[in-house]
């Protein structure tokens, strides 16, 4: 059976936005999901049958070089451990670490959801910065997932996404 693992920051993330794929996607596939956070924030996730493919790893949502290479390790780890055969990110910190990890462990199918920019209402460095991570997960992606038309059109004009 092939395997997927599903990499946020925050369960409520994955709870949010992903409750229904994991649960359709759980019929075919072996579903895994990585977060940070444990304990009862993902009694939801157990629910739907993950049992022991949920994996607490420390994706902090602020910057910190430290702990994200930590996490970046983490994940890499994971990856190769399970042997995935896709990963699928959702939110900026989760992206760019998934994307990275996948990458490096060789995970054949990466997937991305952009599901809002943080750096559109930022300026300076820091919009440059976190614009550059948007542009890394959208490089080291094999798909793309935006959650509108006006997102779609959006990247495309911030030059984010190329029109392939």
């Amino acid at each position: 059976m092939k395997k997927i693992c599903f990499v946020v920051s925050d369960p409520l993330t994955a709870r949010a936005f992903l409750t229904d794929q994991i649960a359709e996607l759980g019929r075919s596939y072996e579903v895994g999901l990585a977060a940070n956070g444990g304990g009862r924030d993902m009694d939801w996730a157990r629910s739907l049958g993950l049992g022991d493919r949920i994996f607490t790893i420390p994706i902090e949502r602020k910057i910190s070089p430290l702990r994200d290479a930590r996490a970046l390790f983490l994940l890499a780890r994971l990856f190769r451990l399970h042997r995935f055969d896709a990963v699928h990110s959702v939110s900026p910190k989760a992206g760019l670490l998934a994307m990275l990890a996948g990458a490096v462990a060789g995970v054949p199918v990466r997937t991305h959801t952009f599901t809002g920019q943080v750096w559109a209402t930022r300026s300076g460095m820091g919009r440059a910065l976190l614009k550059t991570a948007d542009k890394i997960i959208a490089g080291l992606a094999t798909s793309l997932i935006v959650d509108s038309p006006s997102q779609r059109r959006f990247l495309f004009e911030q030059k984010v996404l190329s029109q392939e």
